[in-house]
């Protein structure tokens, strides 16, 4: 009995001590110092156990002895009359006996059990922050355990040094007015995630995160960012970080860029995700990325920045689909250098800055454009003459103020629509070789369909109607 009960408490105190190892990140020691407290209270009811059992087998000497007497006490019965109750009553006492009382192992077991509970992370407080900030330098799981007015000096108010750690901000907010970063993660790490909470008027600040270069496996999930410093990002990535995920997040009102993808050195930043998330109100473009490869981007709402929707700077193999592009003082989307992408079911609308257009080719090649609206920008599309073999099929111009379609290169347009809604509004401009194929255009107030009509184009079952 006492190697099983003995066994039984090493299973749990080893099951304990593997708890403490989840936590082995936390810079409070409570959990721990709970399960040294309890080893200690294990040990001694050990040792009162084996007290017990020590106990129970003198008992069980005495019970022995009773139980011969019992026996012989039989005997005589059967020579001659015998207190039968007397003897019911032995047996009675000894069945008592054997009962061996379980209270204290019970209460070491829930003990155990209610350490087992799933580690909730480790808690930083506003105190924790303090004036310095503090550092997350080991693997682990934490949260932001309260609201924090952070003032940190130049110091970043959380720094995340190390590898697989997880914060998650428990819908708490991070709120600064003094210089440095929010939160940073350093050089090189990988395995962060960042989630479920508001960084606010960082007005005298930085930015509300940065993420060092070279890191990857970077997500962040629902996470608010809302203004920066005025020549700051409100999220920005260093060159050469990859597996990015952004998902439903909202990034606004930044002095500069929503969020950045920087390329101080040249070196891309690759595979990466962006979903379901906001880039509005920023002093600079909603997205920017700098020498990125391998991005898709869906369900996006970007409006009203004061310069590009997105702004993609040598970028290869992307995708945008399903975005809201709106009311941009820049372009909607402005491609520079950039080759292999894809922009489809876009709404690209109401760009109205000085030239703004929808959707910007400068440069770019081998991008397809398919079935977008872009209307009631200054211009619906333009591409000029570097951008070369570019494929546009089954958009909408429509509203347009200049001009729908100019095209100053070789590309290919088939199904699209395109109509202009006053005689100042021109449906295409340009005069250069390119293929056109099942296009509708539809001019209003004009007696030509175009400004100037593309002598060396090739074309192939257009409609062209002038009312």
């Amino acid at each position: 009995m006492f190697s099983i009960v003995v066994l039984v408490l090493f299973f749990f105190s080893g099951a304990c001590n593997a708890q403490s190892q989840a936590c082995n990140g936390c810079t409070v020691v409570s959990q721990l110092d709970a399960i040294q407290s309890l080893q200690g209270t294990i040990d001694s009811d050990i040792d009162a156990i084996a007290d017990d059992i020590f106990i129970m087998n003198s008992k069980l000497d005495r019970i022995g002895s009773e139980i011969e007497v019992a026996l012989s006490e039989a005997d005589a019965a059967q020579a001659g009359s015998i207190d039968l109750s007397a003897i019911d009553q032995s047996l009675f006492t000894i069945s008592s006996k054997l009962d061996i009382p379980e209270p204290t192992l019970a209460s070491i077991t829930d003990e155990c059990l209610c350490l087992l509970s799933p580690c909730q992370g480790c808690p930083i407080t506003a105190t924790d922050i303090g004036s310095t900030g503090t550092t997350i330098a080991q693997s682990g799981s934490y949260y932001l355990a309260t609201y924090v007015n952070a003032n940190t000096g130049s110091a970043t108010a959380i720094t995340i040094d190390a590898d697989n750690v997880t914060l998650d901000m428990n819908n708490n907010t991070i709120r600064r007015s003094s210089d440095g970063n929010t939160i940073e993660i350093t050089a090189n790490h990988s395995n962060i995630v960042i989630k479920n909470g508001f960084i606010r008027n960082n007005t005298g600040g930085l930015r509300g995160i940065l993420v060092k270069e070279g890191c990857s496996n970077i997500t962040f999930e629902d996470m608010v960012v809302i203004g920066t410093g005025s020549t700051n990002d409100g999220v920005e990535f260093e060159q050469n970080c990859s597996d990015i995920i952004i998902n439903e997040c909202t990034f606004s009102r930044s002095g500069t860029h929503g969020l950045l993808f920087n390329d101080a050195s040249g070196t891309a930043c690759s595979r990466i995700i962006i979903t379901e998330s906001n880039f509005n109100e920023n002093g600079g473009s909603g997205i920017k990325m700098n020498n990125c490869t391998n991005v898709s981007a869906n369900w996006l709402a970007l409006s009203l920045n004061a310069q590009h929707g997105v702004e993609a700077n040598t970028v290869s193999n992307f995708s945008f689909t399903n975005c809201h592009v709106t009311e941009n003082s820049g372009d909607g989307f402005y491609l520079n250098a950039s080759t292999k992408g894809q922009l489809k079911d876009n709404v690209v609308q109401n760009n109205v800055g000085v030239s703004s257009t929808g959707i910007e080719l400068v440069s770019t090649a081998s991008v397809a454009i398919i079935a977008n609206l872009s209307a009631s920008n200054d211009t619906g599309l333009h591409a000029d003459s570097n951008s070369l073999d570019n494929a546009v099929e089954d958009n909408i111009f429509i509203m347009n103020t200049t001009v729908n379609v100019d095209n100053d290169a070789a590309n290919m347009y088939v199904g699209n629509f395109a109509l202009n809604t006053n005689a100042a509004t021109q449906n295409y401009t340009g005069a250069v070789t390119s293929f056109f194929n099942a296009n509708t255009i539809l001019t209003t107030g004009q007696t030509t369909a175009f400004a100037a009509t593309p002598q060396h184009a090739r074309w192939y079952n257009v409609s062209f109607s002038t009312t």
